[in-house]
């Protein structure tokens, strides 16, 4: 008798509020997990690229006896500064793989270790509006997703992690943009300094009389090298601002088409292109 009041309830919730998400909303979620994962891993790996390109130019800058300190190699990529770009990073990606757990065919187990990487990930990040007990009740309300009606308790936790979230996704993109936009006091700004010091400093060295020919090559490739790091934060750096700023438009497009069941997803849709622009940009400069 317990059981079939349960059944009863759980069929009159459904008839009222839906058991699952709509194809629109299946679509924009679908989506915006997709761009979402994908830009939180292009982030991480290209923030590190960039740490590692400030390191080679700055050991380059040395042996042209530039300006560069050999106890600073990695300058403003210090390891707490870059460790907390790869945590915002991590979380952006973990946030767009849970989503697309709860869109798609999942077992319980791989919806659990979604929903672990996405606290976890978030918990590292500084200045989130979320605390960890919040993050921690997200955590256990996909957790508990099994049994009966499943696609209404996805469609729940799809609902309540968006609404939640949203003003922390805008707070990593709006972090990442910073550290994309040379004029802003984010890592692009170093890099640019880096970059322009040691095109500097092999100027000066190729402009010495007495250079030998061993150390005219050096600085050559140094010269080079920074400039070939310049068109990379340029044209990548440009695309990624790009891209960062069409998600934050996407996730408020999202919360509205959850929350008050908005037909256009019109910003969300644009965000494939915008990835494809930005991988086809980070092949072409990787030689790819």
């Amino acid at each position: 008798m317990k059981l079939l009041q349960t059944l009863v309830i759980l069929l009159t919730i459904c008839v009222f509020t839906g058991c699952g998400l709509n194809a629109i909303q299946q679509e924009g979620v679908a989506r915006f997990a997709k761009a979402s994962a994908g830009v939180g891993d292009f982030s991480a790996r290209e923030l590190s690229q960039l740490r590692e390109a400030t390191i080679e130019m700055n050991t380059k800058d040395i042996a042209i006896n530039g300006k560069a300190k050999l106890t600073d190699l990695d300058e403003s990529f210090d390891a707490d500064d870059i460790s907390a770009r790869i945590s915002a990073s991590t979380a952006l990606s973990s946030y767009g793989k849970l989503l697309l757990s709860l869109v798609e065919e999942t077992q319980k187990a791989e919806l659990k270790d979604a929903s672990d990487q996405f606290v976890d990930s978030f918990r590292r990040v500084s200045g989130k509006n979320l605390n960890d007990e919040q993050l921690e009740a997200l955590g256990t309300l996909v957790r508990g997703i099994g049994g009966l009606f499943i696609e209404y308790k996805k469609a729940k936790a799809v609902k309540k992690i968006v609404v939640d979230a949203k003003d922390d996704i805008d707070i990593i993109c709006n972090l990442l943009i910073a550290d994309f936009t040379r004029t802003e006091l984010g890592l692009a700004q170093g890099v640019d300094v880096t970059i322009k010091r040691v095109k500097a400093d092999a100027d000066i060295a190729l402009a010495m009389p007495t250079v030998d020919f061993q150390s005219r090559l050096i600085a050559v490739e140094a010269y080079r090298f920074a400039d070939d790091s310049n068109a990379r934060l340029t044209i990548v750096g440009k695309k990624a601002i790009e891209t960062l700023t069409a998600l934050k438009l996407a996730n408020s497009q999202l919360v509205a088409t959850i929350q008050k069941d908005k037909k256009s997803i019109s910003d969300i849709r644009t965000l494939g292109s915008k990835i494809k622009e930005l991988a086809d940009a980070t092949r072409v400069l990787s030689g790819n």
